[in-house]
């Protein structure tokens, strides 16, 4: 499955956007982006926050249909957030959405932010 990438956007304020984020490969103490999820509209919101040459990527299971997807950011850490609402035809209402954020240069995966998130649907 080759990766959707966002469009640009504003970042939702209110407070039911879930988020984790992913370090720097260069400087592990500096924030590489962020990755919310807002289940209201089932969109992604990704950032990229360091001008290292580097893409933030979102990766994900839908439960109810095991469908995985890829969603990345595009346009560097001067592109602000990026917005991912193309698939939220896709996802079923009252799913549960399997999710983790990954750097990556190219091809190969430089570091993950931690634990999967898990997030439900509205």
């Amino acid at each position: 499955m080759r990766p959707v990438p966002g469009r640009r956007g504003r970042f939702p304020t209110t407070l039911d956007a879930n988020c984790n984020e992913v370090t720097g490969y260069e400087n592990p103490r500096a924030t590489a982006g962020p990755a919310c999820f807002r289940p209201y509209g089932d969109k992604f919101y990704v950032r990229d926050t360091l001008a290292d040459g580097h893409h933030i990527e979102v990766r994900g299971t839908v439960n109810r249909t095991g469908d995985n997807f890829r969603r990345h950011e595009h346009g560097g850490s001067a592109a602000g957030w990026q917005v991912c609402d193309g698939f939220h035809d896709e996802i079923p209402e009252s799913s549960t959405i399997y999710r983790e954020i990954g750097l990556w240069d190219g091809g190969t995966l430089l570091g993950t932010g931690g634990d999967p998130k898990f997030s439900s649907t509205s």
